[in-house]
């Protein structure tokens, strides 16, 4: 039977939440690799967002359904933008009125030589001046807001990923990112895009980057 447990809501403006959660029933396939196991942790894990989008609507006391023939996703009633995502045992959603949102939960490491592989040759000379430890922790939270943006903007992954972000970038390394707070600042120098139309929240305890 397929349950939610640890269930936390998160207001991050006026008209953005998210919820993330972690599911019980997938344990006992998590580390199985054969594709009959996947496959079902894939079911499970598509189960588990959406019965977490319902639990973030009951808390927010909205009726309404989701409208699933395009992305991004929405609410066929209030058109709210959602967004989903899962790793291993843990899910995660969040919607907002005003425009696309993107979520991120990642509960693994991002390996450094995948990091090379995809990431910016800007921020790579950037990163691997860091001693380990930091870099780690920011060549997975780079990862995690790179692929907020991508569900945002639709990209492909290896477009979005190699994407840079150099003024965001010199940003989480001149700033300690280890405790959970609202990143809240203006960017010009984005690849053309300007980051002031967006907001960064990095809840660190629940492994879950949202830019919104």
């Amino acid at each position: 039977m397929l349950s939610l447990n640890n269930i936390q809501f998160t207001q991050l403006d006026p008209g953005s939440y998210c919820a993330t959660a972690t599911l019980e029933g997938v344990l006992p396939i998590l580390k199985t690799n054969t594709p009959t196991a996947q496959s079902l942790k894939r079911q499970d894990q598509r189960q588990g967002v959406r019965l977490l989008l319902q639990k973030l609507l009951d808390e927010l006391a909205i009726v309404d359904t989701l409208e699933e023939l395009e992305f991004p996703y929405r609410l066929s009633r209030h058109g709210h933008y959602v967004c989903f995502s899962h790793s291993a045992n843990k899910v995660a959603v969040a919607i907002s009125h005003k425009q696309a949102i993107g979520i991120d939960v990642e509960i693994n490491k991002v390996a450094w030589q995948v990091a090379k592989r995809y990431y910016h040759p800007s921020e790579i000379a950037m990163l691997e001046l860091l001693p380990m430890a930091k870099r780690d922790y920011l060549v997975k939270l780079l990862w995690q807001i790179k692929e907020s943006f991508i569900k945002i903007d639709q990209n492909k992954l290896a477009a979005g990923l190699g994407m840079p972000y150099p003024a965001l970038t010199q940003q989480l390394l001149t700033n300690d990112m280890l405790t959970n707070r609202l990143f809240d600042s203006s960017f010009t120098d984005l690849n053309d895009r300007s980051f002031s139309q967006h907001q960064l929240t990095i809840l660190k305890a629940q492994q879950t980057v949202i830019v919104f």
